[in-house]
């Protein structure tokens, strides 16, 4: 569950809102407040199993469903994937689940929010059209192989104030264990980095 506390209260109190049942199965790993802007009250919560769980708070502004725009499921809970892939093992091929480690609401399109995992890799979502739009960073080091500094786990990310700029952060966050640690520590280039760009969206 996640807890709310409202701070324009004089005594705030916490209020306690459960996560759905898709996401509830892993602790959260990260989360994202509604942004002002959107047309509802509610939060996203990344989950330790690649999903995303988008919530609406009860209230005229938070759930139930929308008289305006398209989508007339705008306002129900749900969930979505988002950091998987799939890897081979033996003869077969297994989906192997990333945690999404940090969620980041675009500042000036509040329906659209990244999400950035521990497979090195970010997306941009819009959750009004339940919709990737694209990539924003990517992972270099294909499954199994020595990792790179550009396949190192996303721990954090944030837009700038205009939305023309993100920033993120790639650092090894014990996903992986030890294995992962080790070969960190052996290779001088697999350094903690802070990255800033112009954030482009590539098809996937």
């Amino acid at each position: 569950e996640v807890v709310l506390i409202d701070m324009r209260m004089k005594v705030p109190e916490p209020k306690r809102t459960p996560v759905i049942q898709q996401i509830s199965r892993c602790p959260p790993r990260s989360l994202a407040l509604f942004p002002t802007a959107l047309d509802r009250s509610g939060f996203c919560v990344g989950s330790y199993e690649s999903r995303v769980g988008v919530h609406f708070l009860p209230g005229p502004d938070g759930g139930g469903k929308s008289s305006v725009g398209s989508n007339d499921k705008w306002g129900e809970d749900f969930p979505f994937r988002c950091h998987k892939s799939k890897q081979p093992q033996g003869t077969a091929t297994a989906e192997r689940h990333f945690a999404v480690s940090a969620l980041c609401f675009h500042p000036t399109s509040p329906s659209q929010i990244a999400t950035a995992g521990t497979d090195g890799e970010a997306f941009l979502w819009d959750i009004k059209k339940r919709s990737k739009i694209g990539q924003l960073a990517s992972c270099s080091s294909p499954p199994g192989a020595s990792p790179t500094p550009s396949a190192l786990p996303i721990s954090s990310l944030s837009f700038s104030r205009t939305g023309k700029m993100l920033a993120y952060a790639r650092s090894d966050d014990w996903t992986s264990g030890e294995e992962l640690h080790s070969q960190l520590k052996s290779n001088p280039d697999l350094k903690d980095q802070v990255l800033v760009c112009e954030p482009s969206v590539s098809a996937t």
